[in-house]
C-alpha cells in the first residue's frame, strides 16, 4: 500500500490492534485516510476512525455478512464459500463456547447459497501439511502437564532442521488445546530473532484473553498469543507463572459465588 496513494479507505479486517497489519498501514497514516476497522476480538483497542467490533461475534465472517449484505453484494457461492472459511476456523470447526444457535443457522444458510463447506474443511481444519506434522511430532514429545495447564515447546534449532518458517506457528496451540486435563494449553515457538511466540488455548469458562493482553498481544477468551522476548525457557517460566495466577483468580471468583 503506498503512501498517498489512490484509495479512499482502508480496511482492517480480524485485527486488533495496529500492530497486526504488519506495518503495511503506519502510524503515520492516521487520519490522513480513513480506517475502518471489523473485527469481533475481545481486546481490540478501537484503533480505527470508525470501528465496527462485536466480541460478542463468534467470528468476524459473522460481522462481514452483514456489511456484505448492506452494500448489497450477493453473499452466493465463492463468497459464501470465504465467508465459511472465516466461520470455521475462528470457531475451530464450530468447537468454541460461542458457536451459539444463530451461528450455526448461519453456516447452514452459507450452504443453501452454494458455500463449499466440505472444501472448506478440506482446505484448512482438515489439511495438515508434511512440516507441521513433523513439527508436532517434536513439540509433542515435550509435552508437559502439570496440573490443569500443559504446554509444549519448539525451540529454533528444531525448526530449522525442519525447515520452519518464523510465519508458521504450526497451529500448535489448537493441537495442545485437546489435551484433555487441561483447562489451559500454552505453545511456545523459539523465533530468529530471539522472541518467542506464545498461543494461549483455553477450556469454556476460562479466559486467556487478560494474559495475552498484559503481554502485549490479545485474542479471544480461548484462543490467544502473543511475542515476549526470550530466552525460551525464562518465557515459559514466566508464561506459566501468568497462567496460574489466572487460574488461581478464576477459583477465588468461583468460590465467592
Amino acid at each position: 500500500m503506498p503512501e498517498g496513494g489512490d484509495y479512499d479507505l482502508v480496511v482492517a479486517i480480524d485485527m486488533s490492534d495496529l500492530k497486526r497489519t504488519g506495518g503495511i498501514y503506519r502510524e503515520s497514516w492516521l487520519r490522513q485516510k480513513p480506517l475502518l476497522v471489523i473485527d469481533h476480538h475481545e481486546t481490540n483497542d478501537q484503533f480505527g476512525d470508525v470501528n465496527l467490533v462485536d466480541p460478542h461475534a463468534a467470528a468476524t465472517a459473522v460481522l462481514m455478512v452483514d456489511v456484505i449484505r448492506a452494500l448489497g453484494v450477493p453473499v452466493v457461492d465463492a463468497i459464501a464459500t470465504c465467508l465459511l472459511v472465516g466461520l470455521l476456523t475462528d470457531t475451530r470447526g464450530l468447537r468454541t463456547d460461542n458457536t451459539t444457535p444463530a451461528v450455526l443457522r448461519l453456516v447452514s444458510e452459507l450452504i443453501e447459497v452454494g458455500g463449499d463447506y466440505l472444501g472448506a474443511m478440506r482446505k484448512t481444519l482438515d489439511a495438515v501439511p508434511y512440516q507441521t506434522m513433523r513439527g508436532w511430532g517434536v513439540a509433542l514429545s515435550g509435552l508437559q502437564l502439570k496440573g490443569r495447564v500443559s504446554w509444549a515447546a519448539i525451540r529454533i534449532a528444531e525448526k530449522q532442521a525442519l525447515g520452519i518458517e518464523d510465519h508458521d506457528d504450526l497451529d500448535l496451540g489448537d493441537l495442545l488445546s485437546r489435551v484433555a486435563e487441561a483447562k489451559i494449553a500454552a505453545a511456545f515457538i523459539e523465533m530468529s530473532d530471539a522472541t518467542v511466540k506464545v498461543s494461549l488455548r483455553s477450556r469454556q469458562g476460562y479466559n486467556v484473553a487478560g494474559i495475552a493482553h498484559a503481554f502485549g498481544g490479545g485474542g479471544h477468551r480461548q484462543a490467544s498469543g502473543f511475542s515476549i522476548d526470550g530466552p525460551l525457557d525464562e518465557a515459559v517460566s514466566r508464561v506459566l507463572a501468568a497462567i496460574e495466577d489466572t487460574l488461581d483468580q478464576h477459583d477465588q471468583r468461583c468460590a465467592g459465588r
